[in-house]
């Protein structure tokens, strides 16, 4: 009895570990984009997103004016279940890996950051004029996190565009 508990337990340890081991933080650099023009995130098989999952996109913002990123993002659900998807932006004056600091939105100036229970596929719009959000660096960073309660993957595409005021 005792022999077949650690059994489990042992096999349930790995399987936890595997999930934790597995869970993937990659970086995509979109190099530059150009105020007023749409551009397309993600949407191919290495933008699958699962449990404990995080995908970022890098891009350097070519602009004159003041300009505020409008999003459509796309999931698109695969197999049962429901996902947490947190959406966090950031900016950088230089690009540098340490360099990035959140946006900011509303009066109180707290990060701006979007939390999305995503049940079936379907588009959810992301303004940060409609947000009251501030991208004031040449380089912005989006960030896509699933929780660890996650029970379902899917794929995210996105289409952005850098209005100006």
């Amino acid at each position: 009895m005792m022999k077949n508990f650690f059994k489990i337990f042992s096999i349930g340890l790995i399987l936890v570990l595997s999930v934790s081991v597995f869970a993937t933080n990659r970086t995509k650099d979109k190099g530059e984009v150009i105020q007023g023009k749409y551009y397309s995130l993600g949407g191919g098989t290495a933008d699958t997103i699962v449990v404990s999952d995080t995908v970022n996109y890098l891009m350097f913002v070519n602009r004159t004016n003041i300009v505020y990123p409008e999003m459509d993002l796309l999931w698109t659900k695969v197999g049962a279940g429901t996902a947490t998807l947190k959406v966090a932006f950031f900016e950088s004056k230089d690009g540098t890996t340490t360099g990035y600091t959140a946006c900011k939105k509303g009066k109180a100036q707290g990060a701006y950051t979007k939390t999305l229970t995503l049940t079936a596929t379907g588009y959810t719009p992301i303004s940060f004029r409609a947000d009251t959000a501030l991208f004031t660096g040449r380089y912005l960073k989006i960030q896509y996190t699933t929780t660890s309660t996650a029970t379902v993957k899917g794929k995210i595409t996105n289409l952005l565009k850098l209005d100006i005021w």
